[in-house]
């Protein structure tokens, strides 16, 4: 499979195009190993193909069924936003309270998130 796709809507375009691929989104974000071949970003190979280069290349991923795959049902909805950039909210290994909830509080303008 080969596709080039760019600009801001890139993911949004993505999402339609790959509707009901999980294993194709999976295998792109790094979750599931390649079966071949290579994932590029603006011509440059993922070296590493994990969900942390992925992220760190700008690359996001919404499971079909985000209940199961995309949340952790036990934590609240700061908790599971911030899930990802762990680094960013904790120091020492002590996660800061007031980080985390600025950090959410960010994405909560962006979505509609309900704690």
């Amino acid at each position: 499979m080969s596709a080039h796709v760019a600009g801001a809507a890139a993911g949004w375009l993505f999402s339609a195009l790959l509707a009901g691929r999980s294993e194709v989104a999976r295998a792109i974000f790094g979750i599931d190993p390649l079966d071949g071949g290579e994932v590029l970003l603006d011509g440059v190979a993922l070296r590493n193909h994990t969900p942390e280069e992925a992220m760190a290349a700008g690359i996001s991923l919404v499971p079909e069924d985000r209940q199961q795959q995309g949340l952790v049902m036990e934590m609240t909805a700061t908790r599971n936003v911030t899930l990802t950039v762990l680094k960013q909210v904790r120091r020492f290994g002590i996660v800061s309270r007031k980080k985390e909830r600025q950090i959410a509080g960010h994405w909560g303008g962006a979505f509609l998130v309900i704690d």
